[in-house]
């Protein structure tokens, strides 16, 4: 910073000048008095001693030195006022998830469920609802290839209980695909600008009465019941975190299992780990 300061052309000036003096006193201090007299060297040049020649160039430099720091601060706080403004423009243009329409982005649905020849109209099932809604219809406000990672814990210990790839509502069934067929392009989505989808928490099967967390797993089990995403307790903690191109959300809630269906659900936004 300081060599910045230096290199500027008015401070090369001011210190070439007080140069250029001292030398010239130099060469009128080798001619004698009477010469000096005679063409007034003496008045042109007037004579300083090295004490006061320190201070001058102390003094000067430190005023150099004083304007040039002020420079710098300013110089500094400018661009801290850019980058600001640049980051606010970045977070203008990114996509922003939030909860969808539901009260609580939460929906809870009887759906109907068929496997083989056996059909039920009133599945209780759990899902949440998230939508785009940036602050600015930029085209980068587009959120591609968002994955959701679930993690379910059992309240009455603290337990985790499972962690799993989570499941969008609309993406296309496994069980319509080839066996032999990878399922991971199903994990991503993307959100346009506005756009909505949903994410499958967990179901009740109403065969049994037990509670399932729910992903692309579950089809390849006989009536969707995956042993690994059994749910055995009266309440949960569901953690959600959205990763994906400019995405990085977390959520948690909380529901009840009842005899009946879902119960006592309460969501909550959370900040990135």
């Amino acid at each position: 910073m300081l060599r910045e300061i230096f290199v500027r052309g008015w401070v090369m000036i001011v210190n070439f000048t007080l140069l250029a003096y001292s030398i010239a006193t130099m060469f009128r201090d080798a001619f004698s008095l009477e010469t000096q007299q005679k063409y007034q060297l003496n008045l042109l040049l007037h004579h300083w001693s090295w004490q006061t020649w320190i201070a001058v160039f102390a003094v000067v430099n430190f005023l150099v030195v004083f304007r040039g720091a002020g420079l710098a601060i300013t110089k500094r706080e400018n661009e801290k006022k850019n980058l600001v403004g640049k980051l606010e423009e970045i977070e203008k243009a990114k996509p922003r998830i939030r909860l969808g329409d539901y009260p609580g982005g939460i929906c809870i649905a009887n759906i109907s469920q068929t496997y083989g020849e056996w059909r039920s109209e009133s599945v209780p099932f759990l899902s949440v609802h998230f939508v785009n809604d940036p602050i600015g219809p930029y085209p980068s406000a587009k959120a591609n290839d968002v994955r959701a990672t679930i993690n379910y814990y059992r309240c009455s210990d603290g337990k985790h209980i499972l962690s799993v790839d989570g499941r969008w509502s609309d993406s296309s069934q496994p069980s319509a695909l080839n066996p032999l067929v990878s399922k991971t392009h199903l994990l991503p989505v993307t959100f346009g600008i506005g756009e909505a989808h949903s994410l499958d928490i967990a179901y009740r099967d109403v065969q049994t009465g037990q509670y399932f967390a729910w992903n692309n797993d579950n089809y390849n089990y006989p009536f969707f019941r995956y042993p690994h995403h059994l749910l055995e307790g009266p309440k949960f903690r569901v953690d959600i975190r959205l990763l994906g191109e400019w995405v990085d959300e977390h959520f948690s809630f909380e529901f009840k299992a009842t005899e009946d269906g879902f119960a006592e659900v309460t969501m909550r936004q959370m900040l990135p780990l």
